[in-house]
């Protein structure tokens, strides 16, 4: 049964890829979220839902990010997942994401709230608490309807910590050995000397199609915070 279903599958991945190619299948293109604020005083990155997508296809939104050193030029005109990836931008994780097994979207948006206009704030403050820092967080709250969540964000890198096998690495641990992953040995040597480094976010909105098919927006720069990140 189950090698019956992958072949169904393979089957209709490639007769969706002929139609596209052909012209005879249109791919779903999705409205994007709105750049809303930032505060790099408290660290914190604020966008918008607009209340315009598509329910059979909108599912939510992704972030991606990147580290500068303090005074490097960051990449502020990129306009799709292909030039994030490119420029070596990573997914930010959620908390119950692992290695092998990734939820998408990062921040899900239920249904009933896909014409609604609210604000979601990625919040990285808690990482400037100099004995416990904590995790940064996607939060999302309005009056009505209501919307409220919270979301544990990770590193879009694997934590190779003893007991933390399969898991993505925290925002509150950066060691030297995470060098030439989502940070190079010039960040580190920053991060570890106390330094400020420039945090990039990107957010992008995110939906299925033909339950298959990822579709993503394009990317919204959110601008950068100055930040530093404990160690």
């Amino acid at each position: 049964m189950f090698r019956q279903k992958s072949i169904l599958y393979i089957i209709t991945v490639f007769l969706i890829l002929c139609l596209t190619s052909c012209g005879l299948y249109n791919i779903t293109t999705l409205n994007p979220p709105l750049f809303a604020g930032i505060d790099d005083v408290d660290n914190y990155f604020k966008f918008r839902a607009t209340g315009e997508y598509d329910s059979d296809y909108f599912r939510g939104f992704e972030l991606y990010y990147k580290i500068y050193l303090q005074e490097a030029t960051v990449d502020s005109n990129l306009l799709s997942l292909s030039e994030l990836t490119s420029k070596g931008f990573k997914r930010i994780a959620g908390y119950s994401d692992r290695i092998n097994i990734i939820n998408k979207p990062l921040i899900p948006i239920d249904s009933a709230n896909h014409d609604d206009t609210f604000d979601i704030t990625v919040d990285f403050d808690g990482l400037e608490v100099p004995t416990t820092p904590t995790e940064p967080f996607a939060a999302g709250e309005t009056v009505a309807p209501l919307v409220s969540f919270s979301i544990e964000l990770r590193r879009g890198i694997a934590d190779k910590r003893i007991g933390h096998a399969d898991e993505f690495k925290p925002f509150s641990v950066f060691e030297e050995g995470d060098a030439n992953t989502d940070i190079s040995i010039e960040i580190w040597n920053a991060i570890s000397g106390n330094n400020d480094v420039t945090l990039v976010i990107y957010a992008l909105s995110y939906g299925k199609q033909e339950l298959i098919i990822d579709v993503y927006s394009i990317a919204v720069y959110l601008f950068e915070i100055d930040i530093k990140l404990p160690h």
